[in-house]
């Protein structure tokens, strides 16, 4: 059993070790390349910590043991920033992440400690630190289904299921290790060389497209000063040009972006093109990441001509909302903040000073 614990490790640490080597000799000047750098560095961190023969050095396994907790928060970190194209952190997340950090490392520290059963110390250093740990994993795994339907990105699009289920695999496997302790030894070689399985094909795709699939442009955002006739200049011979065309005409003249709840499907069966073929316009050409930002450049642009409008100044603000499409006032005052940095009573107000 020990042969096969040190091959399976050896296995998936040389495909992390390589992964994380690619990404900061080729990427280090993109911070998504230092946190895929840093989370291989997390799990060969965690395959090392749970070799025994490193329990001969104390330090090293103590620094093995940290790097090892980082990797719930390092990975939730990579999935918000790759997945969500506004990905600010919200509050919560600063206080949940240093809190699991800390009580996880306690407890590590504190191993060979008899827990009374059901006590508060077994709820603060074991239970609850494990229980972070799933949601963050869960919550990627949320953040990477939701966006699937809007994501006009097409590499990433592909990237999500796949990810949601490997994400699903891997949670199974620490319940298994975490919660119903199974025996270890079993339970982490068949981790281990399903990290090894992953990273080789994760690295052969590296090889093969050059990471390009990888990279997150930024985002699209909207300007009010920006002109739509600027937004969507192409070129003459653009072989897109009709769609575009057909984008403009079906958006500034029939406002088809009123319709509360469009989907890119419907907009796509309105046009009489593939859904795939839209995608790729609106993402390639008109540089827009997810159909929310290209719905939003249209609604938002009306209702701010409506909210400086003196004839509407009487219409309530939710009017204006539900009008140009949106189901709520807190969905149209986010997107509306995003794009002004003012809220629509803000806004409203300053203007008509």
């Amino acid at each position: 059993m020990l042969f096969i614990q040190l091959v399976t490790s050896f296995l998936a640490i040389s495909q992390l070790l390589f992964t994380g080597l690619y990404f900061m000799s080729f990427h280090r000047a993109q911070l998504l390349g230092k946190l895929y750098a840093l989370h291989c560095l997390c799990l060969i961190a965690y395959i090392a910590d749970n070799l025994t023969q490193l329990n001969t050095l104390p330090l090293l396994n103590h620094l093995a043991s940290f790097f090892a907790i980082l990797a719930p928060g390092v990975f939730w970190v990579i999935g918000r920033y790759y997945f969500e194209d506004e990905p600010r952190f919200p509050r919560w997340i600063l206080l949940i992440i240093p809190l699991y950090t800390l009580l996880r490392w306690v407890g590590v520290m504190a191993e060979g400690f008899e827990y009374e059963p059901n006590s508060w110390l077994m709820f603060l250093f074991f239970i609850l630190p494990n229980f972070i740990m799933l949601a963050l994993s869960g919550h990627v795994i949320f953040m990477a289904l939701r966006g699937r339907r809007i994501d006009l990105v097409e590499e990433r699009r592909q990237l999500r299921l796949p990810l949601a289920l490997v994400m699903g695999l891997l949670l199974l496997v620490i319940i298994a290790l975490e919660f119903l302790l199974l025996p270890n030894s079993h339970v982490n070689n068949a981790f281990f060389f399903l990290l090894f399985v992953l990273n080789l094909v994760f690295n052969l795709r590296l090889a093969r497209d050059e990471n390009t699939w990888l990279e997150r442009p930024s985002a699209v955002i909207v300007d009010e000063s920006s002109s739509q006739e600027r937004k969507h200049d192409v070129e003459p011979l653009d072989p897109d040009l009709q769609i575009i065309q057909q984008i403009k005409d079906i958006m500034e003249d029939e406002h088809y972006y009123r319709k509360m709840g469009l989907t890119i499907p419907e907009l796509a069966l309105a046009l009489g093109v593939s859904e795939h073929r839209l995608r790729r316009v609106i993402n390639h050409r008109l540089q827009y990441r997810n159909f929310n930002q290209f719905l939003n450049f249209y609604r938002i642009g009306e209702a701010s001509s409506r909210l400086l409008s003196v004839n509407e100044a009487h219409l309530p603000i939710l009017t204006i909302a539900m009008d140009v499409g949106y189901r709520s006032l807190s969905s149209f005052n986010k997107a509306f903040l995003a794009s002004h940095q003012l809220t629509p009573t803000q806004y409203r107000q300053k203007k008509a000073h």
